[in-house]
């Protein structure tokens, strides 16, 4: 805003130009040394305190150069006002704490583009106030905007910086490692360069302005605003394209542009020409070269080092200004005073150029200086697996085929439903972590979440493996499920029309450049990289890179799990594909290829194949597939990326250790050494095989590669391949041959095992031997269909036929060549899936049978099962046994015409499904079972309807009629499980479960146990030693509490509330016979349809009495409700409706169907029923079924022991006198009811002072002799809490501090076998943790099935402006339906003190924020849980919180002091007394400012019924207010500074620095009065609204209070 003034400026000081250009220069100086310090500054205290303090510091060098009588101070003032760089480095910093690195650019560009709008205006605005009133007029407005500023930063600006501060050696540390990291200088120095070119124009542009041009200040303020004008193009364009062009480009593109911008000045003034337009339009040019490079290039450096982004904002901006000043001082001297454009010109194009250089530089470069380097921290992932996480992993034990006992790891799998808001989705299997991100990759997968759906909740309950998705967008797919279940036979099963929805209209980004050197990074970071599935031998892993740079790194069940993973964290962060590459460690499928296109990443990298489909795919959306990624082998198979070959081919090896994967010799994985030299049970494990191999060959040998001495303990020979390359497997059988051929003759095949499979069956090469029936069969291991080449038997014969197979294909399958002769499967153990001697391969999907008799119903159950499996999430393949020339063809269609003319085999493709019919030739014989499952598509369990003699496990299904019929499962051991029609019993003689055909969920959770699918439980938690969520804790009690209390017996009276130890079953049926459900008379329906209207009464018989004979048919008898029904008889009529008749029989109303009222015999409960379960409650409904049943007594858990106590010498008892400093004892009467609502048995230990040895000892005392010891208070870490120390010195302490909100300070632990449960001490907080954890400890200690409390999602009628994430609350609230739209709102409590009791008699339950929650907005969904759902009654509901008419008192008094300004200035405006007019103006402007930004920053609320018109205008209200209040404060300022009684009692001896003329001040008190009126117009109305508000409102509360309320309240 000065710079057009700087000639004003110098000859009113009589200084030089160039000093007074010092202004400028030592401004940029100074701004860019106070950068370095104020992004470290910030990192360590936080980015809000440091704005406010130099926000602060600017305005009193505002005032310094305003009020400056010479050009020193003046330069002084300036130096002052650098503070003001703490905007411009933190505005940066801020947004890289909020958005991740590519999101971040865009958002840069914005503000940037918003922060253009300054320098286009201010020029001119400067330039005009230098006309009107001299150049100190700027530094007046500079002071007003810094105050506006100010302002704002204090009201709405939150705190942003959430990380932990840092110390100032740590700082020192991290500028160190940013100054050694190249990346850094690379890009730091790019946006330097290039801002130096519009530095260096400052510095000289005035000048060649005034002197060349001949502009004064105000024009050159107006031309000025094109460059400002360019700079904010550039930003918008940065904004709207860094994420989908990638930052690199953009930063290239701004580079070309500002060399172009400067060569184009160059000519210009080469040429003569001296318009302003040949200054100014190049100079617009460079501004929109500098908005494509500066946030591109600033997000880059920042999030080098996410953690340090304050640190590398403040180096980067201090490199930038500090450059910009030295660019200013030689632009400056480059005009020569305005009299060389030339020179100004060459200056700027040699910066322009230099620029270029380096941005070419930067953005060619790899992200490390030495791709073969190491992993460097600043590479590390952002996401990454952790194989020992608890709970991704189990330790199991088990026994090996002779019975010997040993244990492996297996990765834990679980279930997980996921919701869309109330919608069921699907049951999918997973590992269990990042839950979050895998719903919303699922959901965006498979197009369920659009692009601009609103996320406003992830809710995951780890206890119910549940995970809910909320949106703004209210969703139902109902149709789309319906669909999947059709097509797919599951929800969860893909439907490709649905996941290909969209996906011919995506377009990658082209054009971009992708470096071998970069695939070669990736592959050697990533194989190196501890994973979980590997560790078990199986590849599941996805990553998502930038660059050479791995970014996330995703595991799951299935890899399609880890892709929806990845996609859900692209989504959650921000992040773009445009400039990734995806990285699968496994076999690609067409369905990846689709969402990797989905998510707009333009490169697709495996280790391993893809499928044909998927190859079509990627070609038709310029996808990018890099195959095979070894060493210096990579295939490119489709895509539009120019692969750049840019390493030293000669430097890196086919194939290093290093660039291994596990399943390929990788000896990283196995702590650094061979898999077959690791030790298990005391041997080696390829001592283990030779000793197994010994007694099946003739002679044995190693076939390793490298060095041979490290098997030289094993005694045996050791061969290496025979060539070399990529041949694999197949170079080792080739080299196997040639050794067994150089042996002699008598070697005429050779048997392969694998170094590192120890248990492989004792009598597998005379197996394979045996099939070997010809000299030139292969015999190869299998096991459900699946075959292993690494067991086979190889005649030596083909020795040749391999070598010239080698060195003839690039196919190196093993499978692939050895199809090419005769081939022999061997089932690879001799049981299978849980029987003995078995060994199934990870990979080979288990089967389960359905055998019976014809028509014994096996379809059926076989489509059951299929339906129940499928709903628990696993993937369900059938095969069924069919008898004869069946066919699944009609005649008429195409495919029937096909097979006519002759086909052997016909396919039917369509994109709804595809068929494959194959007709078996005279001699060919059926397909063997493995064969058929060979073929099928991966999925986890297998039906088999059918195949009686095949060996897998199967159940046998029996009819009624197949009794007569010998029984499949004497004769097949492989039957493990009988359904018949009508269960004898649970245990079939034979030891064999039994079931009903109709128990469906049961033989599904023994067809999971027989195939080894059912979800592992996660045993262990183990605390990190850092506060915990809410989740976490809960599943640590889970994990750690077990039932501690024995078990009694009690009578069913006065058994409520004990726990159910036993579960207990009905005995018999209830009712035990057909019985009268009411008083009248029993007859048979079939004679009353037949016989006459009137029936003889035959007998009685009262309730409890044994029935008689039979009721002969015609006649009836009386009977009474409850007693049995006689034979004979099958209906009753009601007395009510009957007649009797003079001789004494009954005349039975018609129409009476048969069987009216009439109980059957075990209608409530048959034999066997469940009645209660073990863990149960037991209420009084349950007594009474107990009681029904015939249940006298019950077996139920021993009375849990529990201790209470309340600690701190502030605590008085109840009825004490409490002096000044003390309160009342609040919390033991609390606890002592509360445990005493459970079966315990509960114990007041008292009060306890801060006494360390008095609290040990009430401890160690109550352990002895109770099961939970619940304390309250001294839970902290002052001086006086002893509570943490006392427990650690009895005993040990498992979790202290929870990331909670009331009950921060919750502490669990224990003293020998007793719990000890330590609650904070407040109130509200013990409360809370009481409801949320110790009614859980309770559960848990006595046995008691715990289930978290149901949660309900309300629209919150409340507002929260900043809530702190990373943290959950719970606040006291209660529901209230809105009387306009009758739907139930959450309410909380104004006060939500944690030592405010009245909240809790008050509040209905607690409101549920989770952590990620920053804000809550009215009409925000919110999870409320009721105090009934936790055992308490709900409390009385309160008065409403807006009873000021919507507004807290604070606002009250706003509104009202501004109403009263308001009319002070209209009343000094009409009394003629300027000075006070104005002064009266200045004194307003601070109250108007805070409040109508309140009022624009909280809205206003709408009361029941009230008009929308009455909104809008408070809200127009609200406006007006802000803009009279801004033109008053100019205005006023004017007045007061020109009045003469002011001047007078400045003295004469005092000249003010800035003395408005008169006109100006005339035009100041018309605008001062006229904004006066405006502004008392619009506080008017905003009262008028205000009060109508405040009616309404409470017009409904009063209609609601005066209404009768339950309870007499």
């Amino acid at each position: 805003m000065f710079v057009p003034s700087m000639p004003s400026i110098a000859d009113d000081f009589g200084a030089p130009y160039p000093t007074v250009q010092l202004g400028l220069s030592l401004y940029l100086i100074f701004m860019a040394l106070l950068q370095l310090v104020a992004g470290p500054v910030s990192d360590r205290i936080g980015r809000r305190p440091v704005l406010i303090a130099g926000m602060t510091v600017f305005i009193i060098g505002s005032v310094v150069c305003m009020l400056a009588p010479n050009v020193e101070v003046f330069l002084f003032g300036r130096v002052v006002q650098t503070a003001s760089a703490v905007g411009l480095v933190l505005s940066r910093t801020i947004i890289r704490d909020i958005y991740p690195r590519e999101k971040s650019a865009s958002m840069i560009g914005y503000v940037v583009m918003g922060m253009a709008v300054a320098p286009m205006i201010a020029p001119a605005i400067g330039g005009l106030a230098d006309e009107m009133a001299g150049w100190r007029a700027a530094f007046v407005l500079l002071t007003l905007f810094g105050a506006v500023a100010l302002a704002a930063t204090v009201i709405f600006l939150p705190e942003t910086n959430t990380s932990e501060g840092q110390t100032a050696r740590t700082q020192i540390a991290t500028w160190g490692v940013l100054a050694r990291m190249p990346a850094f200088w690379l890009y730091a120095m790019t946006p330097t360069l290039a801002s130096m070119v519009f530095f260096g124009f400052l510095g000289g542009g005035p000048a060649v302005s005034d002197a060349f041009l001949g502009q004064t200040p105000f024009e050159y303020g107006l031309w000025f605003s094109l460059c400002a004008l360019g700079y904010l193009i550039g930003n918008f364009l940065s904004g709207r394209f860094s994420q989908l062009r990638g930052i690199e480009a953009m930063i290239r593109d701004g580079s070309f542009v500002t060399l172009g911008s400067t060569l184009t000045l160059l000519v210009l003034f080469a040429l003569g020409l001296d318009h302003p337009a040949a200054l100014f339009i190049p100079i617009a040019l460079t501004g929109i070269g500098n908005g494509l490079v500066l946030p591109n290039a600033t997000a880059a450096v920042i999030s080098l080092k996410p953690e340090a982004s304050g640190a590398a904002s403040g180096l980067q901006g201090a490199l930038q200004i500090g450059c910009g000043a030295i660019a200013s001082i030689i632009g400056a001297y480059a005009a020569r005073g305005g009299e060389s454009p030339v020179g100004l010109a060459v200056a700027l194009t040699a910066m322009a150029l230099v620029a270029l250089a380096v941005a070419l530089i930067a953005i060619r470069s790899p992200s490390d200086a030495d791709s073969n380097a190491a992993p460097t921290p600043e590479a590390a992932y952002l996401v990454a697996p952790d194989p020992d996480a608890d709970g991704l992993s189990a330790e199991v034990s088990g026994h090996d085929q002779d019975g010997n006992p040993m244990t492996t790891r297996v990765v834990t799998e679980r279930p997980l439903t996921l919701y869309l808001n109330r919608q069921e989705i699907v049951t999918m299997m997973t590992i269990g972590d990042h839950p979050d991100l895998l719903a919303v990759g699922y959901l965006i997968n498979q197009n369920m979440l659009r692009p601009d759906d609103e996320i406003t909740a992830i809710d995951h309950d780890d206890d119910l493996d549940v995970v809910v998705v909320r949106t703004a967008r209210a969703t139902d797919y109902e149709s789309v499920l319906q669909k999947k279940v059709r097509t797919s036979g599951c929800a969860q099963g893909t439907v490709f029309g649905d996941v290909m929805e969209g996906f011919d209209a995506t377009a990658l980004p082209a054009g971009a450049v992708l470096r071998t050197s970069w695939l070669h990074g990736l592959t050697k970071t990533i194989n190196t990289t501890p994973s979980l599935y590997l560790a078990a031998g199986a590849i599941h892993g996805c990553v998502l890179c930038e660059r050479d740079r791995p970014l996330v790194y995703m595991e799951d069940v299935g890899r399609h799990n880890a892709v929806d993973k990845i996609a859900g964290w692209m989504r959650l962060n921000g992040v773009a594909g445009a400039d990734k590459i995806f990285y699968t460690t496994g076999r690609l499928t067409s369905e990846m290829v689709i969402k990797t296109v989905m998510m707009g990443i333009p490169v697709l990298v495996s280790r391993s194949g893809f499928t044909a489909w998927g190859v079509e795919l990627a070609r038709q959306a310029g996808l990018t597939l890099i195959g095979r990624a070894r060493g210096k082998r990579f295939t490119v198979l489709s895509g539009h990326e120019r692969i750049v070959r840019d390493m030293d081919w000669s430097k890196v090896a086919d194939e290093t250790p290093d660039m291994r994967r596990k399943g390929a010799g990788d000896s990283s994985r196995m702590g650094g050494t061979d898999k077959a030299l690791i030790a298990l049970a005391g041997k080696l494990l390829i001592a283990h095989v030779a000793e197994r191999l010994a007694p099946q060959v003739g002679a044995m040998a190693v076939n390793a590669n490298g060095d041979a001495a490290r098997f030289d303990r094993l005694g045996l020979p050791v061969f290496a391949d025979t060539i070399g390359g990529h041949a694999g497997p197949l170079a080792g059988v080739l080299a196997a041959m040639r050794f067994a051929s150089d042996r002699g003759a008598a070697f005429t095949h050779v048997a392969t095992a694998a170094t590192d499979t120890p248990f492989f069956p004792t009598d597998l090469v005379t197996r394979l031997a045996a099939a070997a029936t010809t000299p030139d069969t292969i015999a190869m291991a299998a096991s459900d269909g699946n075959r292993h080449p690494v067991f086979a038997l190889w005649p030596t014969g083909l020795a040749g036929d391999l070598e010239r197979w080698l060195a003839g294909t690039d196919t190196f399958k093993v499978m692939a060549w050895a199809k090419r002769h005769r081939f022999a499967p061997v089932e690879f153990g001799p049981g299978a899936h849980g029987t003995s001697g078995a060994c199934v391969m990870a990979d080979s999907p288990p089967r389960f049978g359905i055998v019976g008799w014809k028509n014994s119903g096996k379809t059926t159950m076989t489509a059951n099962l299929t339906r129940e499996l499928i709903d628990r999430g696993h993937r369900v393949a059938t095969v069924k046994r069919a008898h004869g020339a069946f066919d699944i063809d009609r005649p008429g269609t195409d495919s029937h015409t096909h097979r006519q003319a002759g086909a052997q085999e016909v396919a039917i493709v369509s994109s709804a499904r595809w068929a494959l019919i194959h007709e078996n030739r005279p001699d060919e014989a059926e397909v063997p079972l493995d064969d058929i499952i060979a073929r099928l598509s991966p999925c986890d369990i297998v039906l088999v309807e059918g195949f009686k003699g095949a060996p897998h496990p199967k159940i046998e299904l029996r009819a009624n009629h197949d009794k007569a019929r010998p029984a499949l499962a004497d004769a097949d051991p492989a039957v493990v499980a009988v359904a018949c029609d009508d269960a004898p019993g649970d245990v079939a003689p034979d030891g064999k479960p039994v079931f009903r055909r109709d128990q469906t969920e049961a033989i599904a959770t023994l067809v999971e146990q027989v195939c080894g699918r059912q979800t592992l439980i996660d045993d262990c938690f183990v605390n990190d030693g850092q506060r915990m969520r809410h989740d976490d804790v809960l599943s640590l009690l889970a994990n750690r509490l077990e039932p501690v209390t024995g078990t009694t017996t009690v009578s069913v009276v006065g058994a409520q509330g004990r726990i159910v130890a036993v579960p207990v079953t009905a005995p018999g049926p209830v009712p035990r016979s057909d019985n009268a459900a009411v008083d009248g008379y029993a007859f048979a329906h079939a004679a009353y349809l037949k016989g006459p209207d009137r029936l003889p009464v035959a007998g009685r018989i009262a309730a409890g009495a044994t029935a008689t004979g039979p009721v002969p048919p015609g006649r009836c008898v009386r009977i009474f409700t409850g007693a049995p029904m006689p034979a004979g008889t099958d209906t009753v009529a009601m007395q009510e409706d009957c007649t009797v008749l003079q001789d004494g029989a009954i005349a039975v109303p018609a129409g009476l169907k048969a069987g009216a009222n009439r109980r059957r015999a075990g209608e409530d409960f048959m034999p066997g029923d469940p009645v209660v379960r073990d863990g149960q409650t037991l209420r009084p409904q349950d007594l009474a079924a107990l009681a029904a049943t015939g249940h006298g007594t019950v077996s139920v858990r021993k009375r849990l022991r529990i201790a209470i106590l309340s600690t701190g010498d502030e605590i008085v008892p109840a009825g004490a006198e409490a002096g000044a400093a003390q309160v009342h004892d609040a919390n033991r009467p609390m606890l002592l009811a509360l445990a005493g609502q459970a079966a315990t048995t509960v114990t007041d230990l008292g009060h306890v002072g801060d006494d360390a040895d008095a609290l040990r000892e009430t401890l160690a005392t109550a352990a002895a002799d109770h099961d939970l010891i619940i304390t309250s208070g001294g839970a902290s870490l002052g001086d006086e809490d002893h509570m943490l120390a006392v427990l650690d010195e009895l005993g040990k302490r498992h979790l202290w501090q929870i990331a909670i909100k009331p009950g921060r300070p919750m502490m669990f632990g224990q003293i020998g076998d007793t719990v000890v449960l330590g609650l904070p001490g407040n109130p509200v907080a013990v409360l809370v943790c009481f409801l949320l954890y110790a009614r859980a400890v309770i559960g848990h200690l006595a046995g008691a099935s715990v289930t978290p409390p149901v949660a309900y999602t309300l629209p919150a009628a409340f507002a929260i402006d900043r809530k702190k994430t990373g943290r959950r609350e719970f606040l006291r609230g209660w529901t209230e339906a809105d009387p306009e739209t009758g739907v139930l709102n959450a309410h909380k409590f104004p006060r939500d003190g944690s030592g405010l009791v009245s909240g809790l008699q008050a509040a209905y339950g607690l409101i549920d924020l989770p952590e990620h929650v920053d804000a809550v907005a009215p009409g925000d969904p919110v999870r409320f849980i009721p105090f009934a759902e936790m055992g308490l009654m709900p409390g009385w509901r309160p008065l409403p919180a807006d009873r000021f008419g919507g507004y807290a008192p604070l606002s009250v008094a706003l509104h009202w002091l501004s109403v009263l300004f308001a009319a002070a200035l209209l009343l000094t405006a009409w009394l003629d007394r300027p000075e006070l007019h104005g002064l009266a103006g200045l004194v307003a402007a601070p109250f108007l400012l805070v409040h109508t930004l309140r009022r624009l920053k909280r809205g206003f609320p709408r009361a029941p019924d009230e008009p929308a018109i009455l909104s809008f205008a408070a809200r127009l209200a609200i406006i007006a207010m802000l803009l009279a209040m801004l033109v008053i404060v100019l205005s006023g300022l004017s007045i007061v500074l020109s009045s003469d009684r002011i001047s007078g009692l400045a003295g004469s001896d005092i000249v003010l620095p800035w003395a408005p003329g008169p006109a100006l001040t005339a035009a100041a008190h018309a605008w001062h009065g006229a904004a006066a009126q405006l502004f008392l117009a619009a506080a008017g109305l905003h009262l008028l609204a205000a009060l109508s508000y405040g009616a309404r409102r409470m017009h409904a509360v009063t209609s609601r209070i005066v209404r009768p309320v339950p309870g007499g309240r």
